[in-house]
């Protein structure tokens, strides 16, 4: 049994597909539609899709457009990870700098101290 992400990695491999992903770098000249990076600076070309409706071929034109790799993961994260895992992650990481705040902030609170007592 294959995973729903297995699935649509097969879909994406189909030649409807690749045939489609091409029509849209066409109509795109080439050019990621967010940074509008193109051919000449070397980089790997991905299709995005606004809305998922099935079959990847299926998409209407409007929500399809071309985008760089680097945009592309900027827009649904790291290869890999779901857009809860990536929340989550972002929540743990956020948690974490919160308590390496509060701790540095009473290391400064007490090196403070620390320079009054000295002082006099």
């Amino acid at each position: 049994m294959s995973t729903a992400k297995e699935e649509y990695l097969r879909l994406l491999r189909h030649p409807r597909w690749q045939k489609r992903r091409l029509e849209i770098f066409q109509r795109d000249d080439w050019q990621c539609q967010n940074c509008h990076r193109g051919l000449d600076n070397g980089i790997e070309f991905h299709v995005h899709h606004r809305r998922y409706t099935g079959n990847p071929w299926q998409a209407p034109d409007e929500d399809l457009s071309t985008m760089c790799a680097l945009c592309h993961e900027e827009e649904h994260g790291p290869p890999g990870l779901g857009r809860q895992e990536l929340d989550a992650r972002c929540a743990f990481l956020k948690d974490k700098l919160g308590a390496a705040t509060r701790e540095v902030s009473k290391v400064l609170e007490e090196a403070a101290e620390l320079r009054e007592k000295m002082a006099r």
